[in-house]
Formats: C-alpha cells, sequence, structure tokens
C-alpha cells in the first residue's frame, strides 16, 4: 500500500482531512509500516511531555522570567493536546450494526482513570466491530466484549465472554490481548477465532495466520501456529493443540454457515439455542449419546432439525415454543 504523504497523515489526525483521504490513512495505519509509524509519533510525544524538554522547542532568548515560563506551559499544554488527539484519532473506536455506522467520538483525557465500553450480542444476532487502527472484531451470538475507551500506550486489550473472531492490525509495540478471564491471547497483527463462553469447560483459540501467545493463570505461556487449534479445559489447567484440516470452519459462523464435525448432541443444540434463539428440553438422556457432523448455509431452524434426524435415530418436536428431543420410535 503506497505511503501517504506526511500532511495528509497530519490532518487526519487533527481531524481536518477529508473522508477519502482519512479512510486511506487508517488502512494504511492498519499496515505493519503504518503501526510503526504511529506507534513512534505516540511515544516521541510523550517523551516531549516529560520535564524540561518544553525548552528544546524554543530557538530565540526570552525577555523575562515570566514570559519564559508563560511560553513554557503554552507548549506543554499544546504537546498534551497534540497526543490527545493523536491517541483519540487512533483509538476510539466506532461500530458497524446492521449497516449502520456510529462513530464513539467523544473527547479522551489521557490521563483521566480508565473507562469502559461494553458490548453485548444477544441470541440470533452478530456484530462487526471496528477500531480505528484497522483491526476488526466479529462477534457471535449471545456474546460480551468489553473494552477502554482508550487504549495504553504499550498495549490494546480488550475482554471477551462468549466467541469472537479477531483481524489484528499489525503493531510490533502495542500488543493486541484478549483477555478472557481463564487465558490470555498476545498478539502483534494476526486473525483468529476464540471460543470462551463462561458456561462452558472448555476454551478454544483457532489461528488462520499469523503467530499467538496463550497464557493464563494455570497455564504458561504457550506459541501457537498457522493452523493450530489449542483446547484449554478451565477445570484442569491442561490444554491440547491440533491440526484440524480446515482450520477456517471454526469460524464459519461469521458468513452463517452452520459447522458440525463429530459434535456432540448436547453442544450442538447449545449452538442451536444461541443462534435461533430457540429452547430445547431433552427429554430422553440417551439422546446424548450421538454425535453429529453438519455443514449448511441454510438458515432455516426446522431444515437443520430435518438433516439431524437423517444423521441419528432422533426426533425434534416442537410444543409451545420448546423443541423437546426425543429418541425416534
Amino acid at each position: 500500500m503506497k505511503t501517504p504523504n506526511r500532511k495528509t497523515i497530519d490532518n487526519t489526525l487533527i481531524n481536518s482531512a477529508d473522508s477519502e483521504d482519512a479512510k486511506r490513512v487508517v488502512r494504511w495505519f492498519a499496515t505493519e509500516e503504518g503501526g510503526e509509524y504511529l506507534a513512534e509519533m505516540m511515544e516521541k510525544d510523550a517523551e516531549n511531555l516529560q520535564e524540561n524538554t518544553e525548552s528544546e522547542s524554543i530557538d530565540h532568548e526570552i525577555p523575562s522570567d515570566e514570559m519564559y515560563h508563560y511560553i513554557i506551559r503554552r507548549i506543554r499544554k499544546q504537546g498534551k493536546k497534540r497526543l490527545i488527539i493523536t491517541i483519540a484519532a487512533t483509538v476510539v473506536p466506532f461500530l458497524l450494526l446492521t449497516g449502520l455506522c456510529i462513530e464513539l467520538n467523544s473527547r479522551l483525557d489521557l490521563f483521566s482513570k480508565t473507562e469502559y465500553e461494553e458490548i453485548f450480542v444477544p441470541k440470533k444476532e452478530q456484530m462487526q466491530f471496528i477500531f480505528q487502527d484497522g483491526s476488526r472484531i466479529y462477534l457471535n451470538s449471545e456474546s460480551r466484549l468489553r473494552f477502554p475507551k482508550k487504549f495504553g500506550l504499550k498495549e490494546r486489550k480488550v475482554e471477551l465472554e462468549g466467541e469472537g473472531f479477531f483481524e489484528i492490525a499489525p503493531n510490533k509495540k502495542r500488543p493486541f490481548i484478549v483477555d478472557t478471564k481463564s487465558i490470555r491471547v498476545k498478539v502483534l497483527g494476526t486473525s483468529f477465532n476464540t471460543k470462551a463462553y463462561p458456561d462452558e469447560n472448555y476454551i478454544s483459540v483457532s489461528l488462520e495466520n499469523g503467530v499467538i501467545e496463550v497464557e493464563g493463570d494455570m497455564l504458561k505461556p504457550v506459541n501457537v501456529e498457522p493452523g493450530e487449534k489449542i483446547i484449554y479445559n478451565r477445570k484442569t489447567g491442561t490444554y491440547e493443540i491440533v491440526r484440524p484440516k480446515d482450520i477456517g470452519s471454526y469460524s464459519a459462523w461469521r458468513q452463517k454457515k452452520l459447522v458440525f464435525k463429530d459434535t456432540p448432541l448436547s453442544e450442538v443444540i447449545t449452538t442451536l439455542s444461541r443462534v435461533f434463539d430457540i429452547r430445547f428440553e431433552i427429554a430422553d438422556l440417551a439422546v446424548l449419546n450421538y454425535s453429529f457432523t453438519l455443514f449448511t448455509e441454510n438458515n432455516n431452524i426446522y431444515f437443520v432439525l430435518t438433516e439431524l434426524e437423517k444423521i441419528a435415530p432422533i426426533s425434534f418436536e416442537q410444543n409451545e415454543g420448546i423443541i423437546y428431543v426425543k429418541p425416534k420410535n
């Protein structure tokens, strides 16, 4: 991607660029070159706020001590303002939900206590979430994402409860961290799927490209390579790394696809409950002995249930909004 000129970059950071130029600059920030440029500029601005550095900006004699200190205060104030503008233009997120773009454009105070935003995606819904550094997050049904209104200078950290697919803009100096409470996924720039619903014993992270490091309170740092999936047991603190034939199938939900691979019925109905917001009841525990392999792009719940009935000797019967799962007679 062609590097924008310095004037266009500066205009974008002070919100005076036109929309097309701003889009080009934001896309450039998502590249490794742009991310490093932005990180270096932010660190330089932060260093300029240190005590006794403001005088370096004055290249002529000051007529009096009073005037000297007045100018120093003005430089320091302008330095803070520029740094805050840089941070705000870089990390203030905006949402894309059902085609509607909502920009969270409130003015940030870099030196105040960190404040957080929280997004919850209900059953039957999905959401795209984009940060202005170019990082993109897809949230699945019944998932929660908590993130700071401003990222720190050294890291970009969010908290996930549920399932999300992450496409992270590269930035070696500001790693992106996904905290699921049980484990933390640290990345520099990559794409991966994380499944960490609080009512499930296992957390899985499937890496499509790049490199990630996974660690937790009971887990020493483990590197995961492209095409690998790490499965972590919350109760025992143990894990295993597998290499599935199609790593992309674990994030197929983004395209409204249902993929089950030798999946136990209990997990199948949990997924269907989230996707279609339907309540299931197990009428006979014997049905839980079956597992299912199914791929479908059909988003009709009754079509899916009919296909499941073809795979195993079970039946789904609806009564007053509840679907009862029984063995076939």
